[in-house]
């Protein structure tokens, strides 16, 4: 009743006692109405106001769905799109991929592209355009409030309000007071063996009445669905449901075998997001499998039988340089012009790799320390792209960037050049004494130094611009000092307080002595010399002579060996010994037919080998022998007597082996 004729009435007294109750109650409703309208409204004010401000005055990047396609992956996406469109029903789809891969972006892209078809009618051409209703459930948030026990209804009810025409009154209630009233229990039940190979009327046999109940929640589904379609004039249904792979991996199982029992109802498209390996390890834990080939096979066969289409995330074909070139004009005002051939993604791409999700935190951090270093910086790119480079280490090669932080003020330009050496013995060596990395797992070992070497080339040429990133010079590493400095205020974990034990400094301290001794030797010997000498120091050394290098030069010329090569003797300098042994290293280029050539000769002339020397190592085969020296010793007991003597034996050595004659 209109509140003035409610007034009037109370004017003229001709409102009974009972109306002036209903029109209290009428005004109540009326107030709490317009109340609650302009609650709304101005919600939506400050909604709107708070996403204009997070689009143009905020810094940082969110961690959700890209609105646009920045990693320019369309063809892939318009591609699933016309899958969905045109494919038979029912039909489950799996957007396959690791944590943080972009899955709920391309989910996205795909929900964009169906609304976007939705809106023609492609009379142009003989396309099928088929109308598609979208739902998203997005698991893993509606999972965070409700226990193990009701997880599965949850869902299923979710997936049900997503049918809903939020015009009208709910044609579902239905079954979803169906779905509260049965459970989880019950859902369970039904696909308790599917795992073993049986479907579900199978694994539920002998129980009819809970098969009963079942098979009519499915009907009823069914009927759910032609509903929707109906009230929404679509031809079908798409069921996007995301973040599976974010719940604990047996509760995501769970949910895949309550979901089996719906997904094969008609004019249904279901696309699911998630990692094979959480699935395989929800199996495995829910099943007590192992790692063996059958039970391998058992998990492949779970994931098979509820997937009809694996849809794999196109990271390898992402366009890295134009998400990198965007990012970074948008929060630093870094213009990277050189797109193709960008720093930054260069280190990027050998330090955290190509996941948005890591990308997006490596940029937030970046923005961190930008505000943090504040007008040290100013306008300074190289400055910026020096800090990036130290925040790229810092999150992948943790150990490394804990022990430059530690020995900042000690450390010099030829330590990074060692690091960036084309030998990779030269790498190891150097990282397991510093404690980078361990000696126990020589492979494992050599990967790590792969990829910390990969990196160092590109960190150095982020320092000192060159093609190969081998070399950089102090000049320019106290200006990164400056920075790499900057970074360790938010550094986090190991990195934090990396104190060096006692016995290890001393070993430093020892090893910097040996090398002073070294370099003193060779500065007066007339028969030993540098190969390089931005790597004369450290714990694995370098030199050669003239008749090491001319024996190898001739029998090159001999054997029309193409590929280049070194001759040269290392100097390992260890806490359980001092060895020196000759060895020839080859780049990548150089072919394994060339270098066993190389190696038999060395081995021919010498008698001495490794039983299983690793041809294909790009840094080539040392042949390590303490047989040069009449004795081994330790890095702590050796005198500098003895190890100018271990040296005039070398030239002794070298005269006998690689003399003229030879």
């Amino acid at each position: 009743m209109n509140r003035l004729i409610r007034k009037n009435k109370e004017a003229t007294g001709n409102n009974k006692p009972e109306e002036q109750e209903n029109d209290k109650m009428e005004e109540a409703i009326e107030d709490t109405l317009q109340v609650s309208t302009e609650t709304n409204d101005l919600l939506e004010a400050i909604k709107q106001k708070v996403d204009n401000d997070n689009e143009n005055n905020c810094i940082g990047t969110l961690d959700q769905p890209m609105p646009t396609d920045e990693f320019k992956i369309e063809k892939y996406t318009v591609g699933l799109t016309s899958f969905i469109t045109k494919c038979v029903t029912p039909m489950t789809i799996a957007i396959q991929g690791e944590w943080g891969s972009g899955k709920s972006s391309v989910m996205q892209m795909v929900i964009e592209e169906i609304d976007k078809n939705n809106k023609t009618t492609n009379q142009d051409n003989k396309e099928i355009c088929r109308k598609i209703h979208c739902t998203t459930v997005n698991t893993w948030q509606f999972s965070q409030f409700n226990s193990e026990s009701n997880l599965s209804t949850s869902l299923m009810q979710a997936i049900i309000d997503g049918f809903e025409d939020k015009k009208g009154p709910s044609k579902f209630t239905k079954i979803k007071n169906n779905i509260a009233q049965i459970g989880i229990t019950v859902l369970k039940g039904a696909t308790a063996r599917f795992i073993e190979g049986f479907d579900v009327d199978e694994a539920i046999e002998g129980f009819v009445k809970v098969n009963k109940i079942i098979q009519d929640l499915k009907d009823s589904f069914q009927q759910s669905v032609y509903e929707a379609m109906k009230e929404h004039g679509v031809d079908r249904i798409a069921i996007f449901i995301d973040d599976l792979d974010r719940l604990e991996p047996e509760r995501a199982v769970e949910l895949l075998e309550v979901l089996k029992t719906f997904l094969d109802c008609k004019g249904c498209v279901f696309i699911l997001a998630i990692d094979y390996n959480v699935v395989v390890s929800g199996v495995k834990t829910k099943y007590k499998y192992g790692n063996d080939k059958n039970d391998e096979e058992k998990c492949r066969s779970f994931f098979d039988k509820i997937i009809q289409v694996p849809f794999k995330m196109p990271v390898a074909m992402y366009d890295v340089s134009n998400f990198v070139h965007n990012a970074l004009s948008r929060i630093a005002g870094i213009s990277d012009s050189n797109r193709k051939d960008s720093i930054y993604v260069k280190l990027i791409e050998n330090s955290i790799g190509q996941n948005p999700r890591s990308m997006k935190r490596l940029f937030n951090s970046f923005v961190l320390q930008l505000e943090i270093a504040g007008t040290e910086l100013s306008d300074d790119i190289k400055s910026k792209t020096i800090l990036f480079a130290t925040l790229c280490m810092h999150l992948q090669f943790e150990e490394l960037y804990g022990y430059i932080v530690s020995n900042l003020e000690n450390l010099q330009d030829e330590y990074f050049n060692r690091l960036a050496s084309d030998d990779l013995e030269i790498v190891a060596s150097e990282l397991k004494e510093n404690g980078v990395i361990s000696s126990d797992d020589d492979s494992y070992s050599e990967e790590q130094s792969k990829s910390i070497r990969g990196f160092i080339r590109v960190f150095n040429t982020a320092i000192t611009p060159s093609d190969d990133g081998k070399v950089i010079l102090n000049k320019e590493l106290e200006t990164a000092k400056k920075f790499i400095k900057i970074s360790s205020m938010t550094a986090t974990g190991k990195s934090e307080d990396k104190a060096e034990s006692k016995e290890k400094k001393a070993g430093k301290e020892r090893t910097k002595e040996i090398n002073e001794w070294f370099k003193d030797y060779i500065e007066r010997s007339q028969e030993l010399k540098h190969t390089n000498p931005h790597q004369d120091k450290g714990t694995f050394l370098l030199f050669t002579t003239d008749n090491f290098e001319d024996t190898f030069k001739r029998f090159a010329l001999s054997e029309n060996i193409k590929g280049s090569y070194t001759a040269r003797y290392g100097l390992s300098i260890r806490s359980e010994g001092i060895k020196i042994g000759p060895g020839i290293m080859a780049p990548e280029e150089t072919s394994t037919d060339e270098r066993e050539k190389l190696y038999n000769k060395l081995k021919e002339i010498t008698g001495l080998g490794n039983a299983n020397p690793d041809l294909t190592h790009s840094g080539g085969t040392i042949i390590h022998s303490n047989k040069i020296a009449p004795d081994a010793y330790t890095r702590e007991d050796i005198t500098r007597e003895t190890f100018e003597k271990m040296l005039d034996d070398v030239v002794d050595y070298d005269k006998k082996m690689f003399g003229t004659n030879n």
